[in-house]
């Protein structure tokens, strides 16, 4: 059947640009496969990507065979109507095309391109090689960033661990800053507005995240000046920089704050809306209760005798960890248990966690007391961090 113009042009203005038959198909795929932490048609990026992972810095495209010139120098010549609108138009997107893989390219991200007839045969195959090229576990130095940084002492624990490189530290105290510069040599970032470290965390790939959690009130953050990112803002921030791990330490007043703030309001997060697997808490049936807590309460005992009860979130992105579930096997009670052991024989490690926190000279004792009060001791921390890189290493072993 010969088709007039009309019905060819009108035919033409069907086609639709975005969310495509195989475009589904593919996404349909990627969802089987566990893979959620994608974005569809980020108009903010060069060339609009089908798909997009901005954490890992990844743009998938699925070019269609007709419109981006598949096998042009044939396909050409089969264009019988209206050729003088055509072929111009299709040569037009294959140098838009070229322009915009190296315009994303230069600016350090991944590309991956697939012809609309490569998804249409195998979905199943195109599907996994994206997830072999955006699922690959970090190596180290790993790239850390810590919000609300406080002394340091998170990092300094980590960094017995494994090597890693810190891109980002955001702390609003001034005296903490100052310890932490005397303790790392450099001066964490004074401006925690949300969109500045938005700014900053979507600029490279982010592997870990230390952080604390404040347990102060929305009334009483009013009150500082520069007061510290809250909870909301930092699972905010997470959700951003899609890190593979993450530690947030914070103490058990968290249990009793509101407005989202709440310990168990960050959990449902972590885990219902940003797939995360948090080590120690058990939860059945999509319901979560206060008592899911438990399994990450953690005791801590300074040189004065007195205890200071943590809630300690340990969590792995569960595209990218897939041995994250073996932790349970390892915590068999939860986080507390765990670290009451008196020998970690899984980890090897040894009895005596105290690591010693340099404070400058300049600080008077008042302000050292206040700073070490507020701080965590990284002896607690250490061998959650240890779980940590053995996850990601892919060396955990069970009990």
């Amino acid at each position: 059947m010969v088709r007039t113009p009309e019905q060819i042009s009108y035919n033409m203005s069907r086609i639709r640009s975005t969310n495509t038959r195989q475009e589904n198909k593919l996404c349909t795929e990627l969802y089987k496969r566990g893979i959620f932490s994608f974005e569809r048609h980020a108009k903010d990026i060069p060339g609009c990507p089908d798909l997009v992972f901005r954490a890992r810095r990844a743009a998938v495209f699925c070019d269609g065979d007709f419109w981006h010139g598949y096998d042009w120098e044939h396909k050409r010549e089969r264009i019988k109507s209206n050729r003088g609108y055509w072929i111009p138009k299709i040569e037009r997107n294959m140098v838009r095309d070229k322009a915009v893989t190296y315009s994303l390219g230069a600016q350090g991200w991944k590309i991956l391109r697939f012809w609309e007839h490569d998804i249409k045969n195998n979905a199943t195959a195109v599907a996994d090689t994206i997830v072999s090229a955006v699922c690959r576990l970090p190596q180290p130095p790993y790239r850390l960033a810590e919000l609300n940084a406080g002394i340091g002492e998170l990092r300094l624990a980590l960094e017995q661990q494994a090597a890693c490189v810190s891109v980002l530290a955001a702390e609003a105290g001034c005296q903490a800053r100052k310890a932490y510069a005397h303790q790392f040599g450099s001066e964490p970032l004074a401006d925690l507005r949300l969109d500045a470290l938005r700014s900053c965390l979507s600029q490279q790939s982010i592997d870990i995240i230390l952080a604390h959690l404040t347990d102060l009130t929305p009334s009483q953050l009013r009150r500082y000046k520069r007061p510290p990112l809250n909870s909301r803002d930092i699972l905010n921030l997470i959700e951003r920089a899609r890190p593979c791990a993450f530690l947030l330490t914070g103490t058990a007043k968290l249990i009793n704050l509101r407005d989202g703030n709440d310990a168990l309001s960050l959990v449902r997060r972590l885990i219902m809306g940003m797939n995360y697997h948090l080590a120690g808490i058990r939860w059945e049936a999509d319901a979560l209760s206060e008592s899911c807590l438990d399994g990450v309460r953690l005791a801590e005992h300074n040189g004065a005798g007195k205890t200071k009860e943590l809630i300690c979130l340990l969590g792995f992105d569960r595209e990218r960890v897939k041995n994250a579930d073996d932790l349970e096997a390892v915590l068999p009670a939860g986080l507390g248990e765990f670290r009451s052991k008196e020998k970690m024989c899984v980890l090897g490690t040894e009895t005596c966690y105290h690591i010693e926190l340099a404070l400058p000279d300049f600080l008077n004792e008042t302000s050292k007391n206040r700073l070490l009060q507020r701080a965590c001791q990284p002896g607690t921390v250490r061998p959650l961090l240890e779980l940590m890189i053995r996850c990601l290493e892919g060396t955990l072993c069970h009990l």
